[in-house]
């Protein structure tokens, strides 16, 4: 049971990659808080300016950048921690921090000028988000809520942790014997008992007719069926001779004599379908015939659909192709359909290069007889 929470006094204050977050608080409530934000970390690269200024110097605007928003961050950290802030510190209990190795002395000072007492400097036991107040707030409520507990309560919670008492060696018999019983009585419950195999010849309900019909014997059956074997008996399984007829054949031999004997056995207990007759076969006959003569009709039908169908469609495309000629420019040489990009001379258009040359032939030749006639 919770009895009391401390209300202690205490700061926390974080600080990574140009983001510092600082709050002195009094039980609940933060007396003073502030976070400030500059631009020190190279956004592609990764890292702060100053590591990268280690290795070599860099000349950027955005370099230049960072490394004045690194010497502000220090400046107002500075302040703050030695200045404005520097009253309330005092006044606290312990200053928890969040700061990596590199960037301590921009937080706490150096050894010779440090800006808080070291003896109140606690480095808090996990890892922060980005500093924002709202970090800071949630870390300091981790760090001081403390719980206070009756002793029956802390016996309750610490008991599983405290070493287990050693046994004595009547408990450890005891324990033995219990185990071994436990066991002796599960393998007895696990004990397979042995299946019975079941047997024909040893199934004093298991007839004549069984065997005839599990034998596939057609006129064996039949001649137990004449001769007034029960086709309803059951074998010690429980099941009726045409229950093992092993093919289509025995099965109909019970139906046609089902068909010629209706009222000499119970056959729905048998459990024989209807009975095949002369009659019957004969409708199953002719149903396969009308089944087959319409299966036929139907093929013929479809043929003759397709048919059509094709002609149609050669019908169409040929309509198509004839259209698609008319509204097509023609070669003004060999009157073909020009399908392509035409080729121009003067008032002409061509399908080729060759007519070009062709009708240009052509047309000299035409003009050559004209200028001769009018000379004449």
């Amino acid at each position: 049971a919770v009895l009391k929470m401390r209300e202690p006094h205490w700061a926390v204050c974080a600080l990574r990659s140009g983001h510092f977050a600082g709050a002195v608080f009094k039980g609940q409530e933060a007396v003073v808080h502030k976070a400030i934000h500059r631009y020190t970390i190279r956004a592609k690269s990764g890292g702060s300016q100053a590591a990268a200024d280690s290795g070599k110097k860099i000349k950027s605007a955005g370099s230049n950048l960072r490394r004045y928003g690194e010497t502000r961050l220090k400046e107002e950290v500075r302040e703050l921690m030695t200045d404005k802030w520097a009253k309330e510190l005092a006044s606290c209990e312990l200053i928890f921090v969040s700061v990596s190795k590199r960037m301590q002395s921009t937080l706490l000072g150096t050894e010779r000028e440090p800006f808080v007492p070291s003896s109140k400097v606690r480095k808090l036991p996990f890892m922060l988000g980005r500093p924002t107040f709202e970090v800071v707030r949630e870390a300091y409520l981790r760090v001081a809520s403390v719980t206070f507990a009756e002793e029956k309560t802390v016996e309750a919670l610490t008991a599983r942790f405290k070493p287990v008492q050693e046994p004595t060696q009547e408990e450890l018999e005891e324990k033995a014997r219990q185990k071994e019983e436990k066991a002796k009585q599960k393998a007895a419950a696990q004990e397979v008992k042995p299946v019975k195999v079941y047997k024909e010849e040893e199934d004093e309900l298991y007839t004549p007719l069984h065997a005839a019909t599990a034998a596939g014997d057609e006129a064996q059956l039949l001649e137990l069926l004449e001769d007034g074997a029960d086709p309803t008996a059951r074998d010690g399984k429980g099941r009726v001779p045409f229950f093992l007829a092993p093919n289509q054949k025995i099965r109909d031999a019970y139906r046609r004599f089902r068909g010629s004997n209706e009222e000499l056995f119970d056959w729905a207990a048998a459990c024989v379908p209807d009975g095949i007759t002369d009659e019957t076969e004969a409708q199953k006959k002719e149903k396969e015939r009308e089944k087959a003569k319409r299966k036929k009709q139907r093929q013929k039908a479809a043929k003759a659909e397709a048919k059509e169908e094709a002609a149609e469609k050669a019908k169409h495309e040929e309509e198509e192709r004839k259209m698609l000629e008319a509204a097509q420019i023609k070669c003004d040489n060999c009157s073909k359909p020009i399908v392509s990009k035409p080729f121009s001379r003067l008032e002409f258009q061509y399908c080729t290069p060759e007519c070009v040359a062709a009708h240009k032939r052509q047309l000299q030749a035409e003009a050559a007889m004209k200028r001769f006639g009018g000379s004449a």
